[in-house]
């Protein structure tokens, strides 16, 4: 159990580390979801695009509508962590103690490849699920940094 958990973790530090929209500057921003055991946060980085992350703390599997990466702002979102996340219609369904980690395909150059496993959506377009920038629905702002100087 011990070696599983090590590799889970090496696995994610990796993946961070070849995440752009990771590195430090841009905003966060946090996203409610009806599901209270769903953590969710979006980043927008000024030069390295978006990224979206989820994640199912609870002991049972959740679906949380696949608009949420349209909210985010993620017109062609490809899942980089590898993780038990599923797009299944209008939903994105999470496993139990789960996570995702989303960034936008049409950032090329930028993000990691996606791993073999990865999942691709494309979420339908509908008046009922506009991309919003800024305080889109379920949003709010938790934290702005100022990008490191060179």
């Amino acid at each position: 159990m011990a070696r599983r958990v090590y590799d889970g973790m090496r696995h994610m530090i990796d993946v961070r580390r070849r995440t752009p929209a990771l590195a430090a500057g841009g905003e966060t921003y946090m996203h409610r979801h009806d599901r209270l055991s769903v953590l969710a946060f979006e980043r927008r980085h000024p030069v390295h695009g978006r990224f979206y992350g989820i994640a199912n703390i609870g002991p049972t599997a959740v679906s949380v509508s696949v608009d949420a990466l349209r909210w985010a702002g993620l017109e062609s979102p490809v899942e980089v962590l590898g993780d038990t996340v599923t797009i299944d219609g209008p939903w994105l369904r999470l496993g139990p103690l789960s996570m995702g980690w989303f960034v936008d395909a049409r950032d090329v150059g930028v993000q990691p490849p996606p791993p073999a496993t990865s999942v691709v959506a494309v979420p339908p377009e509908s008046p009922e699920s506009p991309v919003s920038p800024a305080g889109a629905p379920g949003t709010i702002a938790v934290a702005s940094v100022a990008p490191e100087e060179s």
